[in-house]
């Protein structure tokens, strides 16, 4: 089974726009993270599929995750 993982700001340094992985059943979003060393609380913003998410789901085979960092400004 694979997945997508799409990083958006920051994330992208040194690891790229969109990421693709193989997984076993039951891998779940924070599991992206520690693939890519992302501490998962950067992560500010959870999409799976297009839909904003706060829980930890379990992924499926063809899902496209996105990582949004929080955003600052002033």
């Amino acid at each position: 089974m694979s997945v997508t993982l799409k990083l958006f700001a920051y994330f992208r340094e040194n690891r790229g726009e969109t990421l693709t992985f193989n997984f076993e059943k039951g891998m779940r979003a924070t599991d992206l993270c520690q693939k890519i060393k992302l501490d998962p609380q950067e992560v500010s913003v959870l999409l799976i599929n297009g839909v904003y998410t706060k829980d930890n789901p379990t992924l499926q085979d063809g899902d496209l995750v996105c990582f949004f960092p929080a955003v600052g400004g002033g």
